[in-house]
């Protein structure tokens, strides 16, 4: 399993993909486990244009806008599924 708790994703995007997993536990070692994940995607050889990492937030933030002109959604407002980060 690529992750115990969570999922890991490849997620083309034209010319390059972004690859990564997520895990809660601080048992996984996630670049590791993207190594991996790239290795069983046939991507072991492709260049690395960036590396980046943030937590997923699981919990929905108190407000989703500034009372103006900002609306957040998704991951920026805590608005995840647990079960699958989405």
């Amino acid at each position: 399993a690529i992750s115990p708790d969570f999922y890991g994703w490849v997620f083309p995007h034209g010319d390059s993909a972004s690859v990564g997993m997520g895990s809660e536990l601080s048992s996984v070692n996630l670049k590791q486990a993207t190594a991996d994940l790239r290795a069983a995607s046939g991507l072991t050889d492709c260049e690395t244009l960036r590396k980046e990492g943030a937590p997923i937030p699981l919990k929905p933030m108190d407000r989703w806008d500034n009372g103006k002109d900002v609306v957040l959604a998704g991951d920026a407002a805590g608005v995840v599924a647990p079960s699958s980060g989405e």
